[in-house]
């Protein structure tokens, strides 16, 4: 069993260390919250949630198992696409020191 979550969200930076999140629309009640980032030494970071996920309607305990499934498939699949975000970004600065260094 699985309940897909689909959402479009408003994030606003605030730099350095904090990423806030609240709905706009989508298959949720209500989606505010936010993410916090520690450094943990030797280049890793550590991405802490804190925040309010309310679906539309579920029953208690099932519906409990079936958000938690959901946000940490959601969550996993954003730390993916930033780590990919990140490697692409790197990728294009090391290529562009490349070529300014070209004669």
């Amino acid at each position: 069993f699985s309940m897909p979550i689909d959402v479009t969200v408003e994030t606003t930076d605030r730099p350095p260390d904090a990423i806030d999140v609240r709905l706009l629309r989508g298959n949720l009640k209500r989606l505010e919250g936010g993410y916090r980032i520690e450094d943990a030494g030797e280049g890793r970071i550590v991405l802490h949630w804190r925040g309010l996920v309310e679906p539309e309607s579920l029953p208690p305990l099932f519906g409990e198992l079936l958000m938690r499934a959901s946000i940490a498939d959601q969550f996993e699949g954003m730390v993916r696409e930033i780590e990919r975000r990140e490697r692409e970004a790197r990728d294009a600065e090391r290529g562009g020191a490349r070529r300014e260094a070209a004669p």
